[in-house]
């Protein structure tokens, strides 16, 4: 009797290592399947339209999460914001433009991924502080330049690599976690005497990193035209913080 328990418990035993190999099989399966749903999609005008299927606003409403953006359009002309909802990498060069419309041009919901790379952004040259690009989601930004509008603002993370913010309103306003490594903030310049920030602005709680960084030649109209930080937590490193 002892010995039939044994046999089969080694049965039992085998029958677990099958069921757990072709559990792990078809795991795998299923991620290689989902990873090659992924798709690419081609922005072809720079016309806003939500029903042109080369316009990047039928795109961002069409594509899955995961999903990869490229231009053989010089790139994209709004009229009104863009929410990016989804996991996407959109991927220069091109320049993505704010023609009209509300001054926030770009939006990153909570809970989304959104990977920016090769791009120029510019918005509606504004003389108040209001944000172009809101960040509420996870942002990552490598080798993009912001030329014109209110700047970034961020509740969310931000990772920004090889970046170059100039002539906005304010670089960049920090309430989550900011990351830059290789970057350029200059020429920002706040008029607008209700906000004191222009360069990098890090508020309450929020926690910024600076890396190889140059930070030069912004203004406000108060107090905090280089790096102003309010009651959170900046690390620097390597960094050139002048003529502010």
């Amino acid at each position: 009797m002892e010995m039939t328990r044994v046999i089969h418990m080694v049965r039992i035993g085998r029958g677990f290592r099958n069921l757990a190999a072709f559990g792990v099989a078809a795991t795998l399966f299923l991620s290689c399947a989902a990873a090659g749903d992924a798709k690419t999609w081609t922005v072809t005008t720079t016309a806003d339209s939500p029903t042109d299927a080369g316009s990047i606003r039928y795109i961002v409403s069409n594509a899955g999460n995961g999903d990869t953006i490229k231009f053989t359009s010089s790139g994209a002309n709004l009229t009104s914001e863009l929410k990016l909802d989804k996991k996407l990498t959109i991927q220069g060069p091109a320049t993505i433009r704010q023609v009209a419309g509300s001054i926030v041009f770009l939006t990153i919901p909570e809970g989304k991924k959104i990977t920016l790379t090769n791009l120029t952004l510019s918005g509606l040259v504004t003389d108040r502080y209001v944000s172009s690009i809101g960040n509420n989601g996870e942002l990552s930004m490598k080798n993009c330049a912001v030329n014109a509008g209110g700047g970034i603002d961020n509740d969310g993370k931000l990772y920004m690599e090889g970046c170059t913010l100039a002539g906005l309103i304010a670089g960049v306003t920090n309430y989550g976690v900011l990351t830059m490594e290789n970057c350029v903030v200059k020429d920002c310049v706040n008029k607008d005497t209700s906000f004191n920030f222009s360069g990098v602005s890090n508020y309450i709680g929020a926690k910024a990193t600076l890396k190889n960084c140059t930070i030069s030649n912004n203004r406000t109209a108060s107090w905090g035209g280089g790096i102003m930080n309010y009651w959170g937590t900046v690390d620097m490193e390597k960094c050139t913080i002048a003529g502010n």
